[in-house]
């Protein structure tokens, strides 16, 4: 058997993205449609790519099928680049002899996921976006105009409010250790980036974010969607019931959903149904469970899950919007708040002397 042999030298899969990987993989469809070789096909997409790590990886493959290995085991070389169930379509549109509709079903489903992701990048940004601004006018103000009243509060020779006393505070501890602050703040976004890149890092932040309001729903929601449109995908492609189970739940986004979908697998080796264990499981909303029930009984459980990934995706679109219009007010309102705290702070003391001189 031919030894894989990978591109020398790391490819960094974030400098790969993924609607990068989703293009190549309708256009080698669209190659092996219009019947030509995969090695030919391969060596067009490597020229036409504009991202270098991407071509190199490409020109790779290209060569270890020259050198006698199968798409699938030299795709396996790169599971950063393409993530699974990637290598598991493409070996099972080998073994079926129909690779051109594999990588047709597979471009749709990779297009699908880019889709959910962008949806929900999308819900996260604004908020974050006026939480930075918040934070910096709240900085702003804090050191730049409340230190330049200080000296006025303190001819003034009266107590305080209890407000401007606390903004004074936190002026004065943040310009006094500011540099500890900011040594804080980027261990705490380096602690992050580490924790993402561990496997059980990743869990734990993952089991944070579907316990958050609003976002937990619609991560969910995205990690259904994309269970679903995997499965489907991968019956479609003629993968076993079990091992689909299993390759799913691996890609689901969604610690206790990966959990849920390997018990459900080993309980099919026992000879429970999927049906049967479905409805048991609180994890999966009874929609599934009865769609899947329906799916076992007509033998089309690959349709099932296709129509259950339309049903996510489209409730996660939905979810999308109305989370915009429920957080933009709620977000102004917070940075009003924040802002006019700050101002009441300030200007307090100089309403309560000007009560005083009356």
């Amino acid at each position: 058997m031919p030894r894989a042999r990978r591109v020398s030298g790391d490819i960094d899969s974030n400098k790969v993205p993924y609607s990068v990987v989703a293009s190549m993989t309708r256009n080698l469809a669209m190659l092996l449609n219009a019947g030509v070789p995969i090695a030919s096909a391969l060596e067009s997409l490597a020229i036409q790519s504009q991202n270098r790590g991407f071509r190199a990886v490409l020109v790779a493959i290209r060569n270890s099928l020259l050198e006698g290995l199968s798409l699938s085991q030299a795709i396996a070389l790169y599971p950063s680049i393409f993530r699974e169930p990637y290598a598991d379509l493409i070996r099972a549109g080998e073994e079926g002899g129909a690779l051109d509709s594999v990588l047709e079903k597979l471009a749709q489903h990779l297009e699908r996921e880019q889709q959910i992701r962008r949806e929900l990048l999308h819900a996260a940004l604004y908020p974050c976006f006026i939480i930075s601004v918040a934070a910096i006018v709240a900085v702003l103000l804090l050191t730049l105009v409340i230190p330049s009243f200080r000296d006025l509060f303190a001819d003034f020779g009266v107590t305080l409010p209890w407000l401007t006393r606390c903004a004074l505070l936190l002026s004065e501890f943040i310009l006094s250790y500011w540099h500890f602050v900011l040594v804080c703040c980027i261990c705490a976004v380096a602690f992050v980036s580490q924790l993402r890149s561990t496997p059980s890092g990743k869990a734990i932040l993952q089991s944070i974010v579907i316990k958050l309001p609003i976002f937990g729903t619609l991560a969910l929601k995205g990690s259904l969607a994309r269970v679903t449109s995997t499965l489907s995908t991968l019956l479609t492609s003629g993968v076993p019931l079990v091992t689909a189970l299993e390759l799913a739940g691996r890609v689901a986004g969604n610690p206790v959903i990966e959990r849920e979908l390997c018990k459900i697998a080993s309980g099919m080796f026992q000879g429970i149904s999927l049906t049967e264990q479905l409805s048991r499981s609180s994890t999966f909303p009874a929609t599934v469970s009865t769609m899947v029930a329906v799916g076992e009984q007509s033998g089309a459980l690959d349709k099932t899950f296709t129509i259950l990934s339309e049903l996510y995706y489209r409730e996660v679109a939905d979810g999308v919007r109305l989370a915009k219009g429920m957080i933009e007010p709620i977000a102004i309102v917070l940075l009003g708040i924040v802002v006019g705290v700050l101002v009441l702070a300030v200007y307090l003391p100089i309403f309560e002397m000007g009560g005083i001189v009356q």
